[in-house]
């Protein structure tokens, strides 16, 4: 059984969007929730970057936590900020006491809350931190469908990514209160990039002969260090066709959240039910309501086998793509970090997953399981 590894867009309302005068991004709306002034950014690692130069200047120092991937980095690395990582729990939380020591040696001019796969992370103790240090708060949203009145409702600026969710091509949006509007540089715009177009063209091949294509997946575990170059530092602009996509997809996106809340609740109950030891556990809670990936730990003498199996049973399953080589260099430091990279598996299960796709991959996880 094949299973498709993103969801496919519905092509016939793309077209209709390309010809129609009402596209309307007001829509956002349903994404954003409270907070008032919203701009996009071609990727939330562009808008990261472009953030922490109109709040730190030219060398602004940034608070990232360990657990983050590298290649996302890469601009904010070019753009001559210092990157200061803070070690985080085994339950993703930020560990205050590390990063207070922290503060002590580097003044943060930004702090990145990440809320990892649709779960909320610890906002009280980041708005404790913020207010105490006089730096911005970011809230990196990019793992969620939409943005919980939790985080809304609270200080700071919020990063969403929306290509991470929907059939729509890569696109950032950062939202704000009126207060920190003055950090939200605006970028210049174009008709379309490179990206939009390899975008679509994917997304049509695996419309048209997604049944027909042959199942190759890697099935070596990728290593924790990426060997990624970062590229040279351009002017970043804003494509208006990847805003037409976006607002194409924005009439269903309630449709769409509630599919891949659906999906994981399913998989859920179905490995819930059928798991009986330590060897595996459900990461996130039951009723995850913007849910990204589902989420297993894996034994870590066990991970890699099953990892390996499950790719071979041509299952989409992936691990954390990367991590930074600061932080893989200090694995005392940055123990949990390290440990979830090693542990950690994601399963699909977006909107383009169905039921019988999720038993395929609960029964050949379980056969993975006992293989190993």
């Amino acid at each position: 059984m094949l299973i498709p590894t993103t969801p496919i867009p519905n092509f016939i309302i793309i077209i209709k969007s390309l010809f129609s005068a009402t596209n309307n991004i007001a829509d956002i709306d349903i994404l954003i929730k409270q907070k008032k002034h919203s701009r996009f950014y071609p990727r939330g690692s562009d808008a990261i970057a472009s953030l922490s130069r109109k709040i730190g200047g030219k060398n602004p120092v940034v608070f990232v936590p360990a657990y983050f991937c590298n290649e996302s980095l890469s601009p904010l690395r070019n753009s001559q900020a210092r990157i200061v990582f803070y070690s985080t729990n085994m339950d993703f939380t930020p560990n205050w006491s590390h990063i207070n020591e922290l503060s002590k040696i580097h003044t943060p001019d930004m702090f990145i809350l990440t809320h990892y796969f649709g779960e909320v992370n610890d906002i009280a103790g980041a708005a404790t931190f913020v207010n105490s240090n006089n730096c911005i708060l970011l809230h990196d949203c990019a793992h969620h469908s939409y943005i919980p009145t939790v985080i809304s409702s609270s200080l700071g600026i919020v990063m969403l990514s929306p290509h991470k969710i929907f059939a729509t091509s890569p696109l950032s949006i950062v939202t704000c209160d009126e207060d920190d509007t003055r950090y939200l540089p605006i970028l210049r715009y174009c008709n379309f990039k490179k990206q939009d177009i390899t975008w679509v063209t994917k997304r049509f091949i695996q419309k048209l002969f997604f049944n027909l294509l042959p199942c190759r997946l890697k099935a070596e575990l990728p290593s924790l260090s990426s060997d990624y170059v970062a590229a040279e530092l351009t002017e970043q602009k804003v494509s208006w066709l990847s805003l037409v996509f976006f607002s194409a997809i924005l009439k269903n996106a309630h449709k769409d959240i509630s599919a891949r809340a659906a999906n994981y609740r399913y998989m859920f109950e179905r490995v819930l039910g059928a798991v009986d030891n330590d060897l595996i556990r459900i990461v996130s809670s039951q009723n995850l309501a913007s849910p990204y990936l589902f989420v297993l730990y894996v034994d870590k003498l066990l991970h890699e086998k099953v990892y390996v199996y499950l790719r071979k049973k041509c299952i989409p399953v992936s691990t954390w793509p990367d991590l930074p080589p600061e932080v893989v260099a200090e694995p005392e430091l940055f123990e949990c970090a390290i440990h979830q990279a090693k542990t950690l598996l994601f399963f699909p299960i977006h909107q383009g997953v169905n039921k019988n796709h999720i038993d395929y991959m609960c029964n050949s996880l379980f056969e993975g399981i006992k293989e190993a």
